[in-house]
């Protein structure tokens, strides 16, 4: 690639994609694999397709966002791409338009979910995120285990996560704690204890999963860990891996990789 100020700006949208997901600089600098153009690409556009489903406050507007990035991501099929993300891609040799239109739409399916009954009914959109995703990205993993890790790397980002308006915490999960919307959202008690309850059930499905080689389902098992080790600072959005665990996780699935 060049120093042409399209990278630069597509330097600052992976910055991004690494700010959200800090683990995964060590998961970069470990296995081969992450550090490859289409991977990478397809990373970075997964943190602004879910940015746009989950952190802004409308829903009305996020699907807007959405539709904008369908149209966008034809347009760079096309040759005509205008975002640095778009253009990456198209560099990259990711050329399967439907794979990447239906990444779209299930990001949408996520925007448009409110009160959902229970954590099953919250999890579903994430599933159908990683199926629509997977069409593109060759890593191993089960749909189930990767949708996990999408939803667990976002409930890290508990203020941006549950603000009361969008209506995500499971109904379940509020009415065994009792606990308003607003409550969960603001109440760091309230926080505690839905987050502890997210992950509980986020638990079982990552930590059965059959994807040792999965960088980023490896990285949010170990935010998973966190989250449960200490809920009240993940309600502030505060929460990292251990750095010596996640090492020596990662450092087997790049051994792994240079023996295949």
């Amino acid at each position: 690639m060049s120093d042409a100020p399209g990278d630069a700006a597509y330097a600052e949208y992976l910055e991004r994609m690494l700010a959200h997901e800090p683990e995964m600089r060590l998961a970069r600098a470990l296995v081969r694999s992450q550090r490859e153009p289409c991977v990478e690409a397809l990373q970075v556009l997964d943190t602004l397709l879910l940015d746009a489903a989950l952190e802004v406050r409308d829903t009305g507007v996020a699907l807007a966002k959405l539709g904008w990035w369908h149209d966008e991501l034809a347009r760079a099929l096309a040759g005509a791409g205008r975002h640095p993300v778009a253009r990456r891609l198209v560099q990259a040799g990711v050329r399967d338009a439907d794979a990447l239109a239906a990444r779209v739409d299930a990001a949408g399916a996520i925007a448009r979910l409110e009160s959902p009954p229970d954590d099953a009914a919250l999890l579903a959109p994430f599933i159908r995120y990683a199926r629509a995703s997977a069409a593109a990205d060759t890593l191993a993993g089960t749909a189930e285990a990767r949708g996990a890790a999408y939803l667990t790397m976002r409930v890290r980002r508990w203020p941006a996560f549950a603000p009361p308006q969008r209506a995500r915490i499971p109904l379940a999960t509020l009415a065994r704690g009792g606990f308003s919307r607003d409550a969960v959202a603001c109440d760091p008690v309230a926080s505690a204890a839905a987050i502890e309850s997210l992950a509980l059930a986020l638990a079982g499905m990552i930590g059965a999963a059959t994807s040792a080689d999965d960088a980023r389902v490896v990285c949010a098992r170990h935010v998973l860990r966190a989250l449960r080790r200490d809920p009240r600072r993940a309600a502030g959005g505060d929460v990292r891996a251990r750095p010596v665990p996640l090492l020596i996780a990662l450092w087997r699935i790049a051994r792994r990789e240079r023996s295949a």
